[in-house]
């Protein structure tokens, strides 16, 4: 069975909830901000003191206290396991950056081909359909499947992971969908 170094990585100590406390963090904090801010750097000073009381806000609700000093936690604990966690979000964040940068690319892709396609058989593309319209969207969903009788459309469009991939997209722009 292969080794991980994960088997061998000794566990992070558990934490005791906070008690207690001297200091609170939040206000040293805000101290320390104010203390470095300059006029070109004031706006972004104040955002962050925002986000900074924001969060103050999140710990008393979830901890029923703004973080202190000497409250029986290990600071260098929490931080690691609040950047392991960071390390995942970015994670996270990148995969799903990938699969949207696949699904722009199959979207592209549908798009260039009912840009080239024919419309019915009655015209281009952009030009009325067989209902009057300008490629209503029955007419689209015939042209992307390849049905409707018509042996002028020829082969589908789309595959079926991009007919599956438009659906979803068309579902969630118009408030359903996943």
């Amino acid at each position: 069975m292969p080794h991980s170094p994960a088997d061998s990585a000794a566990p992070l100590p558990q934490q005791p909830a906070p008690a207690g406390g001297r200091e609170s963090v939040t206000r040293s904090l805000e101290g320390a901000i104010r203390g470095l801010s300059r006029p070109d750097t004031a706006p972004r000073d104040a955002l962050v003191l925002s986000l900074v009381a924001g969060r103050e806000r999140v710990g008393i609700a979830r901890y029923g206290q703004t973080l202190r000093t000497f409250t029986g936690r290990d600071p260098y604990v929490d931080e690691l396991e609040e950047m392991l966690d960071a390390i995942q979000y970015r994670h996270q964040a990148w995969m799903q950056h990938q699969e949207e940068q696949r699904r722009l690319r199959l979207y592209e892709g549908i798009l260039r081909r009912l840009a080239a396609s024919r419309c019915g058989g009655d015209g281009m593309a952009g030009q009325p359909c067989r209902c009057g319209t300008e490629l209503c969207p029955p007419r689209l969903a015939e042209l992307a499947l390849g049905i409707g009788g018509d042996a002028a459309a020829g082969p589908p469009l789309f595959s079926a992971e991009e007919a599956e991939i438009a659906v979803r997209g068309l579902g969630a722009a118009g408030g359903g969908g996943q």
